[in-house]
């Protein structure tokens, strides 16, 4: 039986594994981002890729405690756990209806995640820091398209968020299919037809036809 099995064999032990995986994703990538410099979140593989494995409840456990742990730090954080269990659910959703399987519908995933990402958290940053740029990593790119541009601070905001979450959750998305292709049921394979090799339709052979017999007299 594989670790991450969840969807065949649930059981505590590995939702326990699975969701503390999921916590691990989230926060180390972010913490390396923040460390390296890179204007990236990172916040969301685990998120997403527990949705794939455990479905809607996990995820949403996944995106909020990682929320509350980085909230300790930067308390403001916790805001953002909206976003993240919004994340999870569409990305539940997107998983169902098969949305992971082709590179055509993951630009569909990305720009969704990038909107529900950078529009709603747009508007959280706008507001928490009283109708002002966010500190985050998007308050440069923010600064620039509001003095270069003359765009107001609101929209300076949301341009900037929406850019950086297309990359953010490009980046999110690609790692969480790899991930779910190593260690997802049956070792999911996306296979040419765009659907995964465990689901892949399998052709079934005419039966031969009847030979009838000839009777000698």
């Amino acid at each position: 039986m594989k670790v991450f099995d969840y969807r065949n064999h649930p059981t505590l032990v590995s939702a326990f594994l699975l969701i503390v995986t999921g916590i691990l994703l989230n926060v180390i990538p972010a913490r390396i981002a923040l460390a390296l410099g890179i204007p990236l979140y990172l916040d969301c593989t685990g998120t997403i890729i527990t949705a794939m494995l455990g479905g809607n409840l996990p995820a949403v456990i996944v995106g909020f405690a990682s929320n509350a742990i980085n909230g300790i730090s930067e308390p403001e954080t916790m805001y953002y756990g909206v976003i993240s269990i919004l994340i999870a659910a569409v990305a539940t959703f997107y998983y169902h209806q098969r949305f992971f399987t082709n590179i055509p519908r993951l630009f569909v995933v990305i720009v969704s995640f990038a909107v529900i990402g950078g529009g709603v958290g747009s508007l959280f940053t706008y507001f928490l820091y009283g109708l002002n740029f966010g500190q985050g990593v998007t308050a440069p790119f923010a600064n620039a398209f509001h003095e270069v541009f003359g765009y107001s601070k609101f929209v300076s905001q949301l341009l900037a968020d929406i850019i950086i979450d297309v990359f953010d959750k490009g980046a999110v998305v690609v790692a969480a299919v790899f991930l779910f292709r190593k260690t997802g049921p049956g070792a999911a394979v996306v296979n040419g037809h765009g659907v995964r090799s465990e689901e892949a339709p399998v052709r079934r052979q005419r039966p031969a036809p009847r030979r009838w017999r000839t009777r000698h007299r």
